[in-house]
């Protein structure tokens, strides 16, 4: 930024900027020795003196015995994460997405903790920067939240509150040292590949039992059908043969004259079958 005259829009228009420092000999100039901070831009004044002061969004930074500025966004950072290779209370391998909003706490102690931890030696801070800040506890915060819970619960979970909770706790402290506070998770997901597979394997598993179940079934009815028929058959032929016995003089058609259409196609169906078993043609 030394190398060129400094440009507040090139800092404020730009959606990645989360803070940037100037020194009073980039800001100021001798025809404009004050800044007008655009709304949602606050900033930490060093003094030549060592002394810091905030000047809130909207007001006018006096170049009189300044050294240095800060201007820090003060309106909500949204941060996205993305963790592979959870591991569910069950063992299944989870990825995660989750999406929250952190804010620079415009105060003097909490800008000075910014100033110190988050822009160190650094001339601008970008979201990635305070993205990378927060990743490892939030990642932490996410795998816990996962542990404690069945993939079953976790897959397609719409449920949001008890993850907030969970990432409150532990971005708290890191949050405080950076001098930034967490405004809310925007968004999250729980996807298993393994688990959705498993899920997958469960079904087919269960479609090819009740499968089995209906064959086994169907083959139960069949020869209990097929035992009251031939039950139905020797009741027949069993009153046939004492017919035969009654009338010596009848052959097989006298005999079957007394059974109705139907009895006596069972019957000739019958005997017709034990004649073909016995190598005979008599029917």
């Amino acid at each position: 930024m030394s190398g060129s005259k400094f440009n507040l829009s090139d800092v404020t228009r730009d959606a990645d900027v989360v803070a940037a420092v100037v020194s009073a000999h980039e800001a100021f100039g001798l025809l404009n020795r004050s800044l007008d901070l655009p709304p949602y831009w606050a900033a930490l004044v060093t003094t030549e003196h060592g002394e810091t002061q905030v000047r809130a969004p909207g007001s006018e930074v006096d170049g009189r015995d300044v050294e240095e500025v800060m201007l820090v966004r003060t309106s909500p950072l949204r941060l996205a994460y993305e963790f592979n290779q959870l591991d569910s209370e069950d063992g299944f391998s989870c990825d995660a997405a989750a999406t929250l909003d952190v804010q620079v706490v415009v105060d003097r102690s909490e800008l000075a903790a910014f100033r110190k931890h988050m822009v160190a030696g650094a001339r601008r801070v970008v979201v990635d920067d305070v993205q990378a800040a927060l990743r490892s506890p939030m990642r932490e915060a996410v795998a816990r939240f996962v542990k404690s819970r069945l993939a079953a619960d976790l897959v397609d979970t719409t449920d949001l509150s008890e993850l907030q909770d969970e990432v409150s706790d532990a971005l708290q402290a890191p949050l405080f040292r950076l001098g930034l506070r967490f405004e809310g998770l925007h968004g999250a997901s729980v996807d298993s590949q393994s688990y959705r597979q498993a899920s997958r394997e469960r079904s087919r598993f269960k479609r090819e039992r009740l499968q089995q179940d209906l064959r086994s079934q169907l083959r139960r009815a069949i020869e209990q059908a097929q035992d009251e028929r031939l039950a139905h058959v020797r009741e027949l032929l069993e009153r046939a043969c004492v017919l035969a016995e009654e009338s010596p003089q009848a052959d097989l058609g006298d005999v079957l004259k007394v059974f109705d259409a139907a009895q006596r196609g069972e019957l000739y169906e019958a005997l017709w079958a034990d004649d073909v078993s016995q190598g005979g043609t008599r029917w």
